[in-house]
This record gives structure tokens, sequence and C-alpha cells, in this order.
């Protein structure tokens, strides 16, 4: 026969209550945060340490440029979670200078309230035309021009040779729609250097070639191919189309120059500020 148990009702009616409460919390928790990691607000979850948590809507107010790619967001995500875990110790067991805490936490409030200020005054500036791009391509045309070779082409990485013999081989191909398969499916990067910007094995085949395609070539992070694209001799000219961007950012700051100290002359015009000039002299 099995004993009956000792514990008082009341105490029976808590563990209930606990084991009721706790799946309530669960579910509430699995409703709330799905498997790609979005809130129930819509925001998705970036990342966190402890209770502190990083979301999509946190990180735009990290960046000036909308436009940053994943990478870029990726280092910002990395870098916040860093300093958090440093926040974290240090409220833990570290002895904080409150008043300079105080202090620092005052001027950072401004800075942000300047800056905030200067970028709604800055989305106002009008989007850069294709003539304003033109007009800075011709006028600064000598900061275009290569000062060494570099070589134009789509870069492959594979993890055995006869995989890179095996694509090296189909991308000598002249079907369009195979090669437009292939570039899609092993990922190729587009990209131009010199030199000086790749590891040795790949600089040595690459500009020591005349062939279109190059590799594949054996390093340490696998087998490498090429597929040139083009060959540009130095003091060549780089034409515009592939320094667009390049152009468009050197414009966005000259114009956000010009603007922030226009913003600066007009300000003090109509507001009482007082400098001690003496006290530099």
């Amino acid at each position: 026969m099995i004993p009956l148990s000792k514990e008082p009702l009341n105490k029976k009616i808590i563990y209930i209550l606990s084991f009721i409460l706790l799946g309530i919390l669960s579910t509430i928790l699995l409703v709330s945060i799905n498997k790609e990691g979005e809130l129930t607000d819509g925001n998705v979850l970036i990342a966190s340490v402890k209770n502190a948590k990083l979301t999509n809507h946190d990180l735009s107010y990290m960046i000036s440029n909308p436009e940053v790619d994943k990478y870029r967001l990726k280092i910002l995500a990395e870098d916040w979670v860093n300093r958090e875990i440093l926040a974290q110790v240090s409220e833990r067991g570290y002895a904080v200078d409150t008043e300079r805490l105080s202090d620092n936490l005052k001027n950072y409030k401004r800075e942000l309230l300047a800056n905030s200020y200067l970028e709604h005054r800055y989305r106002q500036i009008p989007l850069i035309s294709d003539g304003e791009i033109s007009d800075f391509y011709n006028d600064n045309i000598e900061s275009f021009v290569r000062d060494k070779r570099q070589i134009r082409a789509y870069h492959f990485l594979l993890d055995s040779k006869e995989s890179a013999v095996d694509l090296k081989s189909a991308l000598s191909t002249s079907n369009e729609e195979k090669m437009a398969v292939l570039l899609s499916r092993f990922r190729g990067t587009l990209r131009t250097f010199t030199r000086d910007d790749v590891i040795e094995e790949i600089s040595s085949a690459a500009f020591g070639s005349r062939g279109n395609f190059v590799g594949p070539i054996e390093t340490e992070y696998g087998y490498h191919i090429l597929q040139i694209i083009n060959r540009f001799e130095e003091e060549s000219l780089i034409p515009v189309h592939e320094v667009r961007d390049e152009i468009i950012q050197k414009i966005k700051i000259l114009k956000q120059n010009i603007l922030y100290y226009q913003i600066i002359d007009s300000l003090r015009l109509s507001t009482g500020y007082y400098i001690n000039e003496a006290y530099f002299e």
C-alpha cells in the first residue's frame, strides 16, 4: 500500500502553482522570441548579454548609412557585445568613479543631441545627381589614375583540388546561362586588386599569367580559381562607373561639411555665447 503524503495541503498547492507558472513563463518566452530571433513588437533580436538585448531597431541608431552591408553590421554587433560584457563586469565589482562617470554621461548626451540634430539636417541634402558625379570625376581626374597594375577578377575558393579543376573547366564554357548558374552556386567574389592586396601565391599566379582562367592555386585556405575580367596597366584611367560609389561618398562629405558651417554660422548669430579669448593667448 502506498503511504499517504504527510505534506500540508497548502504546500502541495504552492508546488502545483509553481509548475503552472513555470509553464506560462515558458510559453511566453517561446512566443516572444521565434526561431529567427524576432520579438513580439516586430523587432529582431541581434545579440544579447544576459538580460541586455540588442535589436535591429537599436542597431539602426548605431549607423549613419542605412545601406551599410551586413559585414559592417556584424562588426557593430560584436562591438556592442564586447562593451556590454565589460560594462556588466564593471557594474559587479569595479570601483567606479561616479562623479567622472556622471560628467562623461552628460558630455556624451550633449554630443548625441548635437549629432542627432546634424543628421536630421543632413537628410535634407538632395540626392546626388549623375551630373554632379560626372563633374566631380572630371574635376579630380588625376586622382582616378592607377598608380599600380591591377586585375579585376572573380575569385572562387574551394575545399578540394578536384572541385577546383571541375569548376575551372566549367567556367571556360561559352554558355552564358551555365556561367550564371556557376557564379550563383559557388558565390564568386568580384574584386579589383593590385599585387600587394592579395597573398603571394595568388599575386604571383594572377600577375604572371596571360590567360583568363588561373588556378587551381593551393594555399593554406584551400584551392583558388580566378576568372580574370580585365587587366589594367599602371597610370591607366579608372572609369567613372567603377568609382561611382566612392565619388558619391566624397560629394556627401563635402556637402555635409558646407552645410555644417552654414548651420553653425547661422546659429551663432542667433544664440548668445561667450569664449574667453584671453585665456588662450
